[in-house]
């Protein structure tokens, strides 16, 4: 009982996106300029994160299908918020570092707010690795669900 009590605080929605953000902040600081490295570690990385999901919906049942994607999120269990915030930061910091990230955030705003997007030249790079790894992370994901 005392360990679904733990469970039960550590899974409220301040102190699971803390820790969370701990975590993808360490991914993110802790990738690799090994391109295989990283493409490994992308792949196994959203192969847990397809197996947590599968596993996931496996013990809810119906629930699982009926929640929309923002609840899901809400709902998820810890160790698969977990695993979809470290390949999160995987995927930005295997991609670029600090410089893609803030590509990725201004591009991200000004499409959300329904401006034209452009991209700077100097990250072409970035942006077709991380479609190297998004594409890597895809097949992971589909190949453990």
């Amino acid at each position: 009982k005392d360990c679904k009590e733990y469970i039960a605080a550590t899974s409220s929605s301040p102190g699971k996106l803390t820790i969370g953000l701990l975590v993808g902040l360490g991914s993110f600081s802790a990738s690799s300029p090994h391109f295989m490295l990283n493409v490994l570690t992308v792949f196994f990385c959203s192969v847990a994160f397809g197996l947590s999901m599968s596993i996931q919906a496996m013990e809810m049942g119906d629930d699982f299908e009926s929640l929309g994607a923002i609840s899901g999120f809400r709902t998820m269990e810890m160790q698969t918020f977990i695993t979809a915030l470290f390949l999160i930061g995987q995927l930005i910091g295997c991609s670029g570092g600090t410089l893609f990230l803030a590509e990725f955030v201004v591009t991200a705003v000004s499409l959300l707010l329904g401006g034209a997007a452009t991209i700077s030249t100097g990250a072409i790079e970035s942006w077709i690795l991380f479609l190297c790894f998004s594409t890597t992370a895809f097949w992971g994901y589909l190949f453990s669900r």
